[in-house]
C-alpha cells in the first residue's frame, strides 16, 4: 500500500513538473526580445542662408508692358544654387523662384514693379526676400514702396543706343519706350534678409 503512495506521488510531482515547465515556455514565447530594434526618430535641423548672398536667375516667361497685368504671377529658373552656410544645398539650380507684377504703367511711362516672393525647396514654395539688381536689358531702380523692407523693384526701359550718342537729340524719354523682358532674360538678385529653413532627417537610436 505505502509502495502505491508512494507511486502515485512521484506521478503527481511528475505532472506538476511538466505543466511548470509548459507555462514557463509559453511565457518565454511571448516576451519581447531582449535586443530590441532601434527606432527611428524625428530630428528638427535647419540651414540658414545669410543676407547679402547673391544668385543668378533666368526668366521663364515675357514680361511686356503692352501684355503683362497687374497682379500676374511669373517664375524664374535658378542658374546657381542656394547653398546654406554649412555647404548643404537649400534650393538646387534649375529649382524656381515665384514672381508677381505689382503694377503696370503704360500711360506716358513704360514701366512694371516687380516682386520675388519665393523659392521652391523640397516642393515647396518658401518665403524669400530677394532683391533685383540687374535684369539684362533694362534699367532697374527701387520702387516707391512704403514698406522699408519691401522686395519691390521697379523696371524701366533703357534708351536704345541710336538714341544716347553724343549729340543725339530728339526721340522720347526711356521710359516711353515700350518695356519687354524677354523669355531667358538674365536676372541678378541678393537676399536681403536671412533665409531659414527647416528640414526634418530621420535618425536611429544609439
Amino acid at each position: 500500500m505505502a509502495s502505491n503512495r508512494a507511486r502515485t506521488s512521484l506521478v503527481a510531482a511528475a505532472v506538476l513538473a511538466l505543466s511548470a515547465a509548459a507555462l514557463t515556455a509559453d511565457c518565454a514565447t511571448s516576451r519581447p526580445p531582449t535586443t530590441a530594434v532601434p527606432l527611428p526618430l524625428e530630428a528638427f535641423t535647419t540651414q540658414t542662408i545669410h543676407a547679402g548672398v547673391t544668385f543668378r536667375a533666368s526668366l521663364d516667361v515675357a514680361l511686356s508692358s503692352e501684355s503683362t497685368k497687374e497682379g500676374q504671377w511669373f517664375t524664374a529658373t535658378l542658374l546657381v544654387p542656394l547653398d546654406a552656410t554649412d555647404g548643404s544645398t537649400v534650393a538646387p539650380k534649375g529649382a524656381k523662384l515665384r514672381g508677381q507684377v505689382l503694377a503696370v504703367e503704360r500711360d506716358g511711362v513704360n514701366r512694371m514693379v516687380l516682386r520675388f516672393e519665393s523659392v521652391e525647396v523640397r516642393e515647396h514654395f518658401l518665403p524669400i526676400h530677394a532683391q533685383v539688381m540687374r535684369i539684362e536689358s533694362v534699367r532697374v531702380a527701387p520702387s516707391n514702396a512704403a514698406d522699408p523692407d519691401s522686395t519691390a523693384v521697379s523696371v524701366y526701359p533703357l534708351r536704345p543706343p541710336e538714341l544716347s550718342g553724343t549729340g543725339v537729340g530728339g526721340g522720347p524719354p526711356p521710359e516711353q519706350l515700350p518695356l519687354a523682358l524677354e523669355t531667358g532674360a538674365y536676372v541678378e538678385l541678393y537676399l536681403s534678409r536671412p533665409m531659414v529653413v527647416g528640414r526634418t532627417t530621420r535618425v536611429d537610436e544609439p
